[in-house]
Parts: structure tokens; C-alpha cells; sequence
């Protein structure tokens, strides 16, 4: 950590790591906790249905930030081509709807993209968006970016 920002980059981690850096040595601990199992009970609806994901996790919940909590975990699931395609419609639900109007899964407490055409396709805009910082205000700051989690298959359940 840099502050209350990830170093830029993508940092993998297992989920224990996360959820004590992220949930418990963080600020808004019981905000974090309720996003926290609301993200268990998420994996465990796409380990169903795409068994070889793994997960980029990014947004207000990977920081420090001091001046509000996290509102939801946002996540790209990466997954083979192949598996996206075999699951079908049935995954739908399990995604954000950018709308109008917009919907989350989960509630809102998790917003979830799919990355169906994995690093090689898709991984450069993810990477992208994910390394802009927004203040205070809502606003990007030009003069900083940050880093991401990213939680591999074998630690996923």
C-alpha cells in the first residue's frame, strides 16, 4: 500500500490476505464485513457455473480510504471462453446490468463484469480503468493511480 491505495498494478492474493487487509485493518470494518460475505455467498453462485475463475477485485472496497466506506466490491471474473459459453443465460443475473436502470447482483453489493475474453481480450481495459483514482469529490485525479487484487482459482472457494 501506498497511503490508501494498492501500488499500481495488478497484485494477486489469496483470500484470507484480502479479507485482512481489505476488511479487518481497514477502515468502515463492519461496511466491509457485510461486502465481505455478500462477496463469499457471489463466489460461490459463479463457482457453480465457472469453475476454473478467478477474480480482479478493485473499487473503494481495495483501498483505505478514510473519508467513506466502500459501497460494493467491484469484480472482473475471468474465466475461460469455454466455460462462459457453456454456462449460457444462466450467468445474467450474476452480472451487472449497466441499464438504465442499473442493476447489481447481490443487491448492490457486488459489482461484478465479465471478462468472458479473458487477459489476451480484454485484460488492457480492465487494467486501464481499474488504475484511475477518484477523490473525495467523485472526480478522477490525473495525479495518482493505484493497483488491483486479483485472487486466483485454486483460492477461490
Amino acid at each position: 500500500m501506498e497511503g490508501d491505495l494498492l501500488r499500481i498494478g495488478r497484485h494477486r492474493a489469496t483470500l484470507a490476505e484480502v479479507e485482512e487487509t481489505f476488511v479487518y485493518r481497514a477502515p468502515f470494518v463492519h461496511e466491509r464485513k457485510v461486502l465481505w460475505e455478500a462477496f463469499s455467498v457471489y463466489r460461490s453462485l459463479i463457482g457453480r457455473y465457472l469453475p476454473s475463475v478467478r477474480y480482479w477485485i478493485n473499487g473503494g472496497f481495495a483501498t483505505h480510504k478514510a473519508w467513506a466506506p466502500p459501497d460494493d466490491i467491484d469484480v472482473c471474473v475471468i474465466a475461460p471462453p469455454a466455460d462462459y459459453e457453456a454456462a449460457g443465460p444462466v450467468l445474467f443475473d450474476l452480472f451487472t446490468d449497466t441499464g438504465p436502470p442499473r442493476v447489481q447482483p447481490m443487491s448492490g453489493l457486488v459489482d461484478a463484469f465479465p471478462m468472458p475474453g479473458g487477459l489476451k481480450e480484454d485484460g488492457a481495459y480492465w487494467y486501464d480503468l481499474w488504475s484511475q483514482v477518484r477523490g473525495a469529490d467523485g472526480n478522477r485525479d490525473y495525479s495518482r493511480s493505484k493497483g488491483f487484487l486479483e485472487v486466483m482459482p485454486d483460492e477461490h472457494q
